[in-house]
């Protein structure tokens, strides 16, 4: 009961600046997990209706690709290499600007150094500071992002 009251205080009370990062690996929560799905609704769905980009798929998959290759940038500025492509999966809860409140990932990476494991959450934290998802206009409400993503090194 004390955790179903804290996971609703959090996904009730966020801030659009507030940022939270879980790695999945080492903090699974499904309680969690549920209740920030319920908050907030899929950018992107078959069933257009029931997707908060609607009719801006396209575009959004723009956008989306687009604030990757950014954090994918940052990663080489910051001298962080993953060395091969590094699978992962990530769920990611953003307000209607695009500011990212909550990023859930797991790595499927069995070769990562200790070095990478703490850097990547590091890294991860200051570009969602300085970089929302970058919308061309606003979404009608907040939206998730969920599914697989490879993370690759710039050349």
């Amino acid at each position: 009961m004390r955790t179903t009251l804290f996971i609703l205080a959090l996904v009730l009370g966020l801030s659009t600046q507030a940022q939270v990062i879980i790695n999945l690996a080492e903090s699974p929560n499904a309680e969690l997990i549920d209740s920030l799905d319920n908050a907030f609704s899929p950018a992107m769905n078959v069933d257009p209706e029931k997707a908060v980009m609607g009719d801006r798929a396209d575009a959004f998959k723009n956008e989306w690709a687009s604030f990757l290759t950014g954090f994918a940038t940052y990663l080489k500025k910051n001298e962080f290499y993953w060395g091969k492509p590094t699978r992962s999966f990530v769920r990611l809860y953003s307000n209607e600007e695009g500011n990212v409140q909550y990023i859930l990932y797991k790595l499927f990476a069995v070769s990562l150094t200790e070095e990478q494991r703490d850097r990547f959450p590091e890294l991860l934290e200051a570009y969602l500071i300085e970089s929302p998802i970058p919308l061309a206009e606003p979404a009608s409400k907040r939206f998730s992002k969920c599914g697989p993503v490879t993370f690759t090194d710039v050349n």
